[in-house]
């Protein structure tokens, strides 16, 4: 069976998060979807990669199917500063999860990236790219995401994950997170099982 990692995609309504998320997975979201989780494949491990709505309206959707992911990915647009100086409202809201407040892991580190998109509109530097053009930095990608695959802390995260879900719930329970995944889209919806 091969290992899953999730990567957490987080940014301003309109940054292009989905359309990156798209373009690396090589999968298709539900555009209007506000929780997107598309499938790929990175040196044989599946990535799931969980693209967020930044609409002010799902934000307490959003708390409830936070964990701990083994990559954070914040997005912003280049052609916005303001989507720039909102990254730290979205890196306060995923902090309790970065730096353990729920006291689940010791000292683990996760890979976080910042990634300014957009750039076939304004030309930047550092991890950036289009994800409309489909041009996205491999390099970078390829840096975080052996950061994610390589963490010698992927045990300690499933089993903080498992923890946290069996502490809160049963996990047959109506509650737990497959449960609620399942209640929030219809099955033929989930991206989770596209072949």
């Amino acid at each position: 069976m091969q290992e899953t990692f999730s990567v957490c995609f987080l940014g301003d309504t309109g940054v292009g998060k989905t359309t990156l998320v798209s373009a690396l997975s090589k999968d298709s979201p539900l555009y209007k979807a506000p929780i997107n989780v598309c499938v790929s494949l990175y040196k044989d491990r599946t990535i799931e990669w969980w693209d967020f709505s930044g609409a002010k309206k799902h934000e307490s959707l959003r708390g409830i199917f936070y964990k701990y992911f083994d990559g954070y990915v914040l997005v912003h647009d280049l052609s916005n500063a303001r989507s720039y100086r909102n990254l730290q409202d979205w890196e306060k809201e995923i902090a309790p999860w970065l730096h353990d407040s729920y006291g689940c892991l010791s000292s683990v580190e996760f890979p976080l990236l910042l990634f300014g998109n957009k750039s076939d509109l304004v030309p930047g530097k550092g991890p950036c790219g289009s994800a409309l053009s489909a041009s996205v930095s491999d390099s970078a990608w390829t840096d975080f995401l052996d950061k994610v695959v390589f963490n010698p802390a992927k045990p300690e995260i499933k089993a903080a994950n498992r923890n946290l879900e069996s502490f809160s719930e049963e996990e047959d329970s109506p509650t737990s997170l497959f449960s609620r995944i399942k209640s929030w889209w219809r099955p033929e919806n989930l991206p989770l099982f596209k072949a």
